[in-house]
């Protein structure tokens, strides 16, 4: 039997059957064979379909696997990333702390009342920004 005959007998087939023969077809292909197949079905998929497909296939994983899988994709950030995410949180709690010791300067000067919320932001940020300097319990 040749190629285009057994092309004309799978047109044949019922839809349960093809998904049948091609899922025990795949089964017999090598593992490169397989790899290849599926990133070639992939590539076939509309956008929409391929995030559909990653999160399906992906659903299953662990958190350790999940957590390879998506350095894999995106790449570990690096170092000059992480100290800039870091350097613009620093600056925005200082400035939070700052701004919150001149509004509570501001509201004594004038007499008025400095609320709660100002002393929460002044007492929260002051936290933050002293556990930065603090050492930690798990170093001697």
């Amino acid at each position: 039997m040749n190629i285009p005959d057994i092309i004309e007998k799978i047109d044949e087939l019922t839809n349960n059957e093809r998904s049948k023969l091609v899922k025990n077809t795949v089964e017999k292909l090598g593992q490169q064979e397989k790899k290849e197949l599926a990133v070639e079905s992939v590539n076939s998929l509309t956008t929409a379909e391929k995030k559909d497909f990653v999160r399906d296939a992906t659903q299953n994983l662990n958190q350790a696997d999940k957590q390879e899988f998506v350095e894999a994709i995106l790449g570990k950030p690096t170092q000059k990333a992480t100290d800039t995410l870091w350097l613009i949180i620093v600056i925005v709690f200082a400035a939070g702390f700052v701004l919150s010791i001149a509004a509570m300067v501001y509201l004594a000067i004038y007499d008025k009342e400095i609320s709660d919320k100002l002393i929460t932001i002044f007492t929260t940020t002051g936290a933050f920004l002293a556990a930065l300097i603090a050492p930690s319990p798990m170093s001697k």
